[in-house]
């Protein structure tokens, strides 16, 4: 019998998961008899396939889409975008900027101010900004080797996808407007690039909150011919191969467009470096869009777009692997669920659970982890075991925390 509300439960479980990771300490046996306090969930998982089309009749996903504007429309990923000049830079810097007046001038002077041998193309798209945006960008008009597109407010994915519609250079980088980049950034990424005809080049990046400087994530260096992991999921902090880019976009309408990146693009890489040179520094907003989101009903969207890219790497062709089905377990699904915990609504949690386990069966069949630490996760998954699930992801230890 349950004495507590379920989300009291999860507040309790996510409480023992912040004091173990501070005292470096295994908390099991706690989060094991909080867990028992969890309704059994699986009972109610369907056995159909998940299909976007299907969002207003999916018996997990239409109460999804209701939470969420009725108007809002949502896109797809495939597309053809035009490669036909891609050889007159080598290096496109993308910079979207909603809102920005405060910090788009120490972005794009971080950029323009990079010493480098290298031939740059700096597309700043201004996505419909209500405040002195504009105005500051007035200023970078006529000068050289940039572009400012005006577009009425679409969302960062669109603001991307405008500049990637005609891509002008052999690699391409993303650069968010409230951040900026450290000297020698560009020549540090393009050089490795172009000593390993690398698909992707990621190095380090530092985190600024406030007015003081915080450790981000360090790589050490290293070159592989897949991914394993090794590579952040944000778009920023990296040089990617134009290419890459061909048949592919951000999916626009949702939050966590990012997930591009470890669903459809790091699975297509062949030459994968990481260096541990510092690249980027992160500017962490605390009322910002990535900060606040699992606050308000969007939080879904961690699951919707992970639907929607499922989808479209099947209509590709792209056949699932070991490090995707992998990234699954370790980053999708716990991701969501911490994304949509803040909600404190038991029915999307469960839904989300639902979800989930149609998305093992239904894309991952016949795949098994081979590392440990998933092990959990997975068979809680399989056995459609809610309790099980919720355990394996509260006491889940990662050994790369950044991956």
């Amino acid at each position: 019998m349950r004495y507590f509300p379920e989300p009291v439960i999860i507040k309790l479980m996510l409480l023992v998961r912040r004091v173990a990771s501070k005292l470096g300490i295994s908390l099991w046996l706690p989060q094991r008899i909080l867990s028992c306090l969890l309704p059994k969930v699986g009972d109610n998982v369907v056995a159909k396939p998940l299909h976007l089309a299907d969002r207003h009749s999916d018996t997990d996903l239409a109460p999804l889409f209701a939470m969420l504007p009725a108007e809002k429309q949502y896109g797809s990923s495939i597309c053809e975008n035009d490669l036909s000049h891609q050889n007159d830079y080598d290096l496109e810097i993308i910079i979207p900027a909603y809102n920005v007046e405060k910090y788009i001038d120490q972005c794009l002077q971080s950029v323009i101010g990079q010493r480098s041998k290298y031939k740059c193309l700096i597309v700043v798209i201004n996505d419909g900004s209500t405040d002195g945006t504009r105005q500051r960008l007035m200023r970078y008009d006529h000068a050289q080797n940039i572009e400012i597109i005006d577009q009425k407010n679409s969302g960062l994915a669109a603001a991307r996808n405008v500049a990637l519609k005609h891509i002008r250079a052999k690699y391409i980088t993303f650069v968010d407007a409230d951040d900026w980049l450290l000297p020698g950034a560009i020549d540090a990424l393009m050089d490795t690039a172009e000593k390993h005809n690398a698909d992707i080049v990621e190095g380090c990046f530092r985190l600024f909150c406030g007015t003081k400087f915080y450790p981000g994530y360090n790589h050490p260096f290293e070159v592989s011919d897949h991914w394993n992991g090794q590579l952040q999921g944000y778009a920023w902090g990296k040089v990617m191969r134009a290419t890459l880019f061909a048949n592919c976009r951000f999916p626009q309408g949702y939050l966590f467009e990012d997930t591009l990146m470890t669903l459809t693009l790091y699975p297509r890489c062949h030459h994968i470096v990481t260096i541990p040179d510092n690249i980027y520094v992160y500017r962490f907003n605390p009322v910002g869009i990535t900060a606040t989101a699992g606050r308000t009903p969007r939080a879904v969207e961690s699951l919707l777009v992970t639907i929607q890219l499922m989808e479209d790497n099947a209509e590709r062709g792209l056949k699932q692997n070991t490090q995707t089905y992998d990234n699954f377990l370790k980053n999708e699904v716990s991701n969501t669920f911490f994304t949509v915990y803040s909600l404190d609504n038991p029915s999307v949690n469960h839904h989300v659970f639902s979800a989930c386990c149609r998305i093992m069966s239904q894309y991952f069949g016949t795949f098994s982890t081979s590392e440990p630490r998933l092990k959990p996760i997975e068979q809680a998954l399989r056995s459609k075991d809610y309790r099980d699930c919720m355990l394996a992801i509260m006491t889940r230890k990662d050994k790369n925390p950044g991956g």
